[in-house]
């Protein structure tokens, strides 16, 4: 029973709070203001954890992370970008300090994890005309690297 007791105790503390009840997985909806076009607008997410690719107006799964999640969207005709800050999570670092292990292994844990964090849950992403140089050039590059 000792050991039942003790193995509980260490799981407990290895698992990490916040990694154990809320995970290091996170819904999001993508949001686009702005957005003139019917063309579909793709949004692209990055962080230290991955790359995610979406739809505007649509909802994904990320995971959660300590660094910024940068966000690109495009269609046709628009471009738009934001950084998303993630912010900590100070309710499970309380749970941690007076329940589990005072905080000790739980929150590398959940830091190492990026359980202990939390971006927006909706995000909304300004979208603006491409200049025309952009699309210039970038058709360019195109028909360029097609002749080679």
């Amino acid at each position: 029973m000792k050991k039942l007791a003790l193995s509980l105790a260490l799981t407990s503390m290895l698992s990490g709070c916040a990694s154990f009840i809320d995970g290091k997985h996170q819904t999001m909806t993508l949001m686009t203001k702005n957005n003139t076009e019917e063309s579909v607008t793709n949004c692209q997410l990055t962080n230290s954890k991955g790359l995610w690719i979406s739809s505007a107006q649509d909802s994904l799964v990320v995971q959660r992370d300590y660094d910024d999640l940068l966000i690109t969207c495009e269609n046709d005709k628009q471009k738009g970008e934001t950084t998303v800050t993630s912010s900590a999570s100070y309710g499970f670092m309380a749970l941690n300090a007076i329940i589990f292990d005072l905080c000790t292994i739980s929150c590398i844990v959940d830091h190492h994890t990026g359980a202990l964090y939390e971006y927006p849950t909706t995000v909304v992403i300004p979208m603006e005309y491409k200049t025309p140089e952009t699309t210039t050039s970038s058709q360019e590059a195109i028909s360029s690297s097609n002749e080679s």
